[in-house]
């Protein structure tokens, strides 16, 4: 996980250095989406992996080709379609990866202009791409989480794991639905105000005005928001995060020989001996790293962001009991 998660961020780096230069689709192509097949294990060049110009034809239309097909067994899994990098990837593209899809045996199809890939399958209707994708990643922009996921799609997942890799991927889905309906809350959509409107018609508070209710859903929704981040920062709650990471990266034993202290924002991991290993803290809002005993310390989104120090952890922990290499 760690290992693609740098892979993806030396991409990412290169792609910036590069990008001014790629203004056609074909040098997307090139350029972008097929040093990331590479990266996940695939031979581009070899058309029993990666299929380029796949024929797709629809109804009485010949000829229609998508960009790319990954293969197994001489079947196409997986189909992705190309654009520019300054198009967008808007329904019209959509429609079109939806009609190729229909006409093959893939099971997923991916649109991308080589920076943002929508990954599609057919969890709402069987044997018809849905018309949102269950899964977005961004190069520029992007998590340890995204990153894992993308690495489910790595070269032989699509024929071993298809059955955990489609299961995953409805799970992903309705973690989007679920998400977006919680944004549209903290938006203070129509019908939340319409819902509140509609209760307080019977009581003094009718005469409230809509303008005002929306105001305040808009901001006790930031309030409430506030505390529930408030409250993932919370020592009590960091804490057993930190040592159950800890057991997958340094492993269980060394675990054992680690002693945990507390502050009201801090988290102090040290050896019995009292060395420092790793402290994680909250500042404000934010969440930070730091490890040894230095001073400058490193954001993090999660916890779960720490396994991409893996290494750095390791070689934190041994100097720190000066374990051999």
């Amino acid at each position: 996980m760690t290992q693609i998660y740098g892979e993806l961020e030396s991409l990412a780096a290169r792609t910036r250095g590069v990008l001014e230069y790629i203004s056609s689709e074909e040098g997307c192509k090139t350029s972008l989406v097929l040093p990331m097949l590479s990266l996940l294990g695939y031979e581009v060049f070899n058309p029993k992996q990666i299929m380029p110009e796949f024929t797709a034809d629809v109804g009485i239309k010949r000829g229609e080709k998508v960009d790319y097909a990954i293969m197994a067994n001489g079947k196409p899994k997986m189909l992705i379609e190309c654009k520019a990098t300054k198009d967008a990837l808007d329904q019209v593209s959509v429609s079109q990866l939806f009609r190729y899809y229909s006409t093959t045996e893939a099971k997923f199809a991916v649109l991308t202009n080589g920076l943002l890939y929508k990954f599609y399958t057919d969890i709402d209707i069987s044997n018809r791409m849905d018309l949102e994708p269950f899964f977005e990643f961004n190069l520029m922009s992007f998590t340890l989480e995204d990153a894992d996921f993308l690495n489910r799609f790595r070269k032989g997942s699509l024929v071993g794991e298809m059955k955990a890799l489609l299961k995953d991927s409805r799970k992903r889905k309705l973690q989007q639905i679920i998400r977006s309906e919680i944004k549209g809350v903290l938006a203070a959509t129509g019908g939340i105000v319409d819902k509140i409107k509609q209760d307080l018609e019977a009581s003094k508070l009718c005469s409230v005005s809509r303008k005002e209710l929306e105001q305040l859903v808009t901001s006790i929704s930031l309030e409430e928001s506030i505390v529930c981040l408030e409250n993932s920062l919370k020592v009590s709650v960091l804490e057993p995060k930190i040592i159950k990471l800890l057991g997958t990266i340094l492993g269980s034993d060394r675990v054992k020989n680690l002693v945990t202290k507390t502050t009201a924002s801090s988290v102090y991991i040290e050896t019995d001996l009292g060395a420092p290993v790793l402290r994680v803290f909250s500042s404000n809002l934010d969440l930070r790293f730091s490890l040894g005993g230095s001073a400058s310390s490193s954001p993090i989104r999660v916890i779960e962001d720490l396994a991409r120090h893996g290494d750095l952890l390791l070689d934190t922990y041994r100097e720190a009991i000066i374990e051999p290499r």
